[in-house]
C-alpha cells in the first residue's frame, strides 16, 4: 500500500467553554498528500492524542473521528467528546496534541503531525468558573515590530507550493476542431473535413476576358430567333374572343360595310347607283 506523507497546518482557532464540563478544542488541520497536493472533499480517518510533558509522553487522552475535508483540503473538529478529556489536569504539566491520519478514511494512519499547546487551552483549567469574561491574547514580539505600513511582499520563489495554479489553459475541444497555426491578417478558416485549418485567399485584383476586349461594340449586339434556345412558348398569333363573338369580317373586300344583324356586326357588299335619270 502506497503511503501519503503531508504536512499538517494546525490552528487552534477557538476555546469552546460550556457552563459544565467536558470542554472542548477547535482544531483545524489542512491536508496534502505526498506530491503536495491537498487532499479535497474526501472522508479522513483522524486519531487524536493529548500527549504529557513532551512530544513523545504518555497519551492521557485518545478520540478518533472521521471528518470530511472541504474543498481546500481543511478539516475542522472539536476534540474532547471521549471519556476523560475532563480529567485532565491542565495546570500540572505541558500538554502536546498529536493527529493520525488515514486519507483513505480508514485506521491505517500514515499522515501524523504533533505540536504543542500553548496558553489558550490552559484556560480548560478554570473550572471552578461559572463564565469566562474578558479576552485570551497572545503577543507575538515579530509582529508587534513589524512596520505594518508597508505591507507584506510575497513573490513566487518564496511560496513552496501554490496548489498546483494553472499559467496556460489549453482547450481540447479547440485543439481537435481547430488549426491556426501561423495565421495572417486577413487568413481565413476552411475545414479540410476533420477540423477547421487556416487558409490564405488567392484574391483576383485584375481579370481580363479576350473575347470581351475583343467585340467591337460599336455594332451592338444582333441576337437571332435561331440563337435563341427557349422562348418560353412565345405568342405568333392571338384571337380575342370578344372581337370574334361580335365581328364577322369573312371574305371582306374594299368598299364593304359592316351592318349589324341583330346578334353581331357582319360584312355586306353594297350595291351603289352608279347613273340615275
Amino acid at each position: 500500500m502506497k503511503k501519503l506523507y503531508t504536512f499538517l497546518t494546525a490552528m487552534l482557532i477557538a476555546l469552546a467553554l460550556w457552563a459544565q464540563v467536558p470542554q472542548k478544542i477547535s482544531y483545524q488541520a489542512v491536508v496534502r498528500d505526498a506530491s503536495g497536493k491537498l487532499v479535497t472533499n474526501q472522508k479522513v480517518g483522524m486519531q487524536i492524542s493529548i500527549l504529557q510533558g513532551s512530544a513523545s509522553g504518555t497519551a492521557v487522552y485518545t478520540e478518533t473521528q472521521t471528518p470530511t475535508t472541504n474543498a481546500n483540503g481543511l478539516v475542522s473538529i472539536e476534540i474532547g467528546s471521549g471519556a476523560g478529556f475532563s480529567t485532565i489536569d491542565w495546570a500540572s504539566d505541558i500538554y502536546f496534541i498529536k493527529t493520525e491520519t488515514d486519507p483513505s478514511g480508514g485506521i491505517s494512519y500514515t499522515i501524523t503531525g504533533t505540536s504543542q499547546l500553548l496558553s489558550v487551552p490552559y484556560a480548560l483549567h478554570a473550572k471552578t468558573a461559572e463564565s469566562v469574561s474578558g479576552e485570551i491574547t497572545e503577543t507575538d514580539p515579530v509582529f508587534t515590530a513589524w512596520d505594518k505600513s508597508t505591507g507584506i511582499n510575497i513573490t513566487e520563489t518564496q511560496i513552496s507550493d501554490l496548489g498546483n495554479y494553472i499559467e496556460t489553459e489549453t482547450d481540447p475541444t479547440v485543439a481537435a476542431n481547430f488549426d491556426f497555426t501561423g495565421a495572417a491578417t486577413g487568413d481565413l478558416l476552411q475545414f479540410d473535413g476533420v477540423k477547421w485549418v487556416k487558409v490564405t485567399p488567392t484574391y483576383i485584383e485584375t481579370e481580363t476576358d479576350p473575347a470581351f476586349t475583343a467585340w467591337d461594340k460599336s455594332t451592338g449586339i444582333n441576337i437571332t430567333e435561331s440563337q435563341i434556345s427557349d422562348l418560353a412558348n412565345y405568342i405568333e398569333t392571338e384571337t380575342d374572343p370578344k372581337v370574334a363573338a361580335n365581328f364577322d369580317f369573312t371574305g371582306a373586300a374594299t368598299g364593304d360595310l359592316l351592318q349589324f344583324d341583330g346578334v353581331k356586326w357582319v360584312k355586306v357588299t353594297p350595291t351603289y347607283i352608279e347613273t340615275e335619270t
